[in-house]
């Protein structure tokens, strides 16, 4: 079965359930800690995070006197709507303090995705379908322990 048809079963499954109630934790992504709250139905999960600066260290590269250490902070924002133990929404990742800027030309910034919560609330699976590579569909994030 691939990976994705098993994810919507698991999303039927989650969606069925009664609502998770209102809450706010700390959870753990590969990026970084991610603050959940969900009030009313509504889920926002949030965070900042670092990368190193690949036009810095290009410039460096050529000669330019710019630190290679220099890095780029980016916030990411989780928001959907709650149906059971699932959510589907949408991800926005953007350069810190940076706008979003819509673009026919390139992809947007915005991109749909459908969360399912592990039936103790411990884990969420993440599916965003337009991701690439394939590889890059699904994440996990953690709860962090309290």
């Amino acid at each position: 079965m691939r990976p994705d048809h098993e994810f919507y079963i698991k999303y039927g499954r989650a969606a069925a359930k009664m609502d998770l109630s209102d809450q706010a934790s700390t959870w753990i992504s590969d990026l970084c800690p991610l603050t959940l709250e969900i009030k009313d139905g509504k889920l926002k999960l949030y965070g900042t995070y670092e990368k190193p600066n690949l036009g810095a260290i290009l410039g460096f590269g050529l000669g330019n006197p710019v630190s290679s250490d220099e890095k780029v902070k980016f916030e990411v924002t989780y928001e959907a709507e709650i149906c059971g133990y699932a959510a589907k929404g949408s991800v926005v990742v953007k350069e810190f303090e940076r706008p979003v800027k819509p673009s026919p030309l390139i992809d947007p910034d915005e991109k749909n995705i459908l969360m399912v919560f592990s039936d103790d609330v411990s884990k969420i699976t993440i599916y965003q379908e337009s991701a690439k590579p394939d590889s890059e569909k699904f994440k996990e994030i953690s709860k962090e322990h309290e």
